[in-house]
């Protein structure tokens, strides 16, 4: 069967759900959208864009004609032979992830697999506790359609490591795949379709559904420390007269066992994925009896770096200064603030006394309903900095790094500070102004 004939469907268009879609069909896939959200079905189905992601308004306009959303698992999983499922889990207090959604949306689809004799296959997308899927959801499914893995159904665990802002480029160029399989031939398909999918031919790493779950939350939870470790070197190079954090992160990256991605000391890691992964991994060792002190350090250091910041402002400016805090998101080129770092810092000044002014046009609307009036909005960079006594530039790039010198001094009072928290305007002439970077001694 040539790939441009055979049906796919993805349970959940949320950012990742949709952008999932939208790059299978633009390849040629049929695919069927399905999800709860009535109005974003219908602006699904209309060609709009519900969310704001790089590039995904190109995919959805070149998926025309291949995508269409719908509310009826009937209509998708009787008309598709591959599902994927890629809706939250989110953390609950002790570190784990809720399956309610997982749950709900494999119940509807055993619910179908009852009446259609074709075997079917399901992939989750989702991020699980190792030993889900084998221990709570093929039961579930078994139990529900009547059918048996391996018979009426098989399964796979095939989790993306993608970063908001930047979904689209790194669902269709990753490093590798990841494929926990049931049997052989769900990761054989799996394999042909990130064959297409893919042009830059990413190795695809096939395995177990145990160890694939486990691979997902300890390779993140891997970068989390290879992240902290350079902000901990940042630290240092700050006591050292003349210390430079990003001559000792390329000198070292080059190191083939290292490497230089992510070892960039700045401010620490935040979003939906690292802190949660994180803190999974940690549950999962104590669940059998082991510490995971690694992983737990690398919480506890992370949390330090947006206190030492405070700490910075708290020795350079007496409470009831203003702040412009330039970037709320917790990276560049998305409007997520979930565990946002800058959040953290604005939340904590704004507790000390300090009047914060916040600044992120893609953000600024999650930033309001988490911080609410405890801290004013700015649209505009220049606005936000205007008289104000500092300035902390906590996103990397983008419009950020384009600000000038001249820009800070032209709008804040004489003798302000800037804290730049990525080294982003190092060398610029600040005159009267003070500037402070993360990193440099």
């Amino acid at each position: 069967m040539n790939h441009t004939e055979e049906t796919l469907s993805v349970v959940g268009l949320g950012k990742l759900g949709l952008c999932m879609a939208g790059c299978l069909a633009e390849v040629g896939y049929p695919v069927i959208g399905i999800d709860v959200n009535p109005s974003l079905i219908t602006s699904i189905n209309n060609g709009e864009v519900p969310y704001v992601e790089t590039d995904l308004d190109r995919v959805l306009k070149n998926a025309r004609g291949k995508l269409r959303a719908t509310l009826d698992y009937a209509d998708a999983i009787q008309n598709s032979d591959t599902t994927f499922i890629v809706v939250a889990t989110p953390t609950q207090s002790d570190g784990t992830y809720g399956n309610e959604q997982l749950e709900a949306s494999l119940i509807a689809i055993a619910e179908q697999l009852k009446t259609k004799s074709k075997k079917h296959r399901i992939v989750v997308s989702c991020t699980v506790m190792p030993g889900t899927l084998n221990n709570s959801m093929v039961p579930l499914v078994e139990r529900v359609s009547g059918k048996k893995l391996g018979i009426g159904f098989s399964l796979a665990y095939n989790p993306e490591f993608i970063a908001m802002g930047d979904v689209i480029r790194i669902f269709t160029h990753p490093d590798f795949v990841l494929v926990g399989e049931s049997e052989p031939e769900i990761g054989q398909k799996l394999e042909e379709i990130y064959k297409v999918l893919c042009p830059n031919d990413p190795p695809i790493s096939r395995m177990s559904l145990i160890n694939a779950e486990l691979a997902k939350i300890s390779l993140n939870c891997y970068v989390t420390t290879k992240i902290t470790y350079a902000n901990m070197l940042a630290e240092l190079c700050e006591k050292l007269p003349g210390g430079d954090v990003d001559v000792i992160t390329k000198a070292i990256g080059q190191d083939l066992r290292i490497g230089g991605k992510v070892l960039r000391g700045g401010l620490g890691f935040g979003g939906p994925c690292f802190p949660r992964d994180n803190r999974a991994f940690v549950r999962l060792a104590a669940d059998f009896g082991m510490n995971a002190n690694l992983a737990k350090t690398t919480h506890e250091t992370n949390r330090w770096q947006e206190q030492r910041i405070v700490e910075w402002i708290r020795s350079d400016l007496p409470v009831g200064s203003t702040i412009a805090i330039l970037g709320a998101a917790y990276k560049p080129r998305t409007p997520l603030v979930e565990e946002s770092q800058a959040m953290n810092l604005a939340r904590l000044l704004a507790q000390i006394g300090y009047v914060i002014r916040l600044q992120d046009p893609l953000a600024i609307a999650n930033a309001k309903l988490e911080l609410g009036a405890s801290v004013e909005y700015y649209e505009q960079i220049e606005a936000a900095l205007q008289n104000a006594d500092a300035a902390i530039v906590t996103i990397l790039g983008e419009e950020y790094g384009r600000i000038t010198a001249e820009t800070f001094l032209n709008a804040m009072n004489k003798n302000g500070i800037v804290y730049d928290l990525w080294r982003q305007y190092r060398g610029q002439n600040f005159g009267s102004l003070r500037y402070r970077a993360v990193g440099l001694g």
